[in-house]
């Protein structure tokens, strides 16, 4: 980190004095990469497609059968709004929120080691996910 340290002459104590030259960057930067990781945007398509195959199961906030139903409504703005997390690489707090509950394995019920936590994500939260994982596997075997 000495490099560092001089280009901004903290080792000297002279924080008063003006900053390094922008450009100063480029040598301990090294070359950039030519291939790096590119998502192409989600289609309204995809995310029709995403839905309809998505199981009629539970979720944290709503049915996916409510989705599947009137998916021609909102697959434009839902796709949008992925495209601006993706973009701008924000996955919104509130789709970070899962319901846990216990679910009964065997055994005695009343004893805690006999359930394990399942946890129900949120139904955008699964929308956006299996669309991401798609592209990324898109993105690694065209690339690779």
């Amino acid at each position: 980190f000495d490099f560092i340290l001089a280009d901004y002459n903290l080792d000297s104590n002279k924080y008063g004095s003006t900053p390094p030259d922008v450009n100063s960057f480029k040598r301990f930067m090294g070359k950039r990469v030519s291939e790096s990781l590119f998502l192409t945007p989600v289609s309204p398509e995809e995310i029709s497609k995403t839905i309809s195959g998505m199981k009629i199961k539970k979720s944290s906030d709503f049915s996916p059968l409510i989705l599947k139903t009137f998916q021609p409504m909102f697959s434009d703005d839902l796709a949008y709004a992925l495209n601006c997390c993706m973009f701008d690489g924000i996955f919104p707090k509130e789709l970070k929120v899962a319901e846990v509950i216990p679910l009964y394995k065997e055994g005695d019920i009343n004893s805690l080691a006999n359930y394990m936590p399942i946890s129900l994500l949120p139904v955008f939260s699964k929308i956006f996910e299996k669309c991401l994982q798609k592209k990324k596997v898109l993105c690694v075997d065209t690339t690779a």
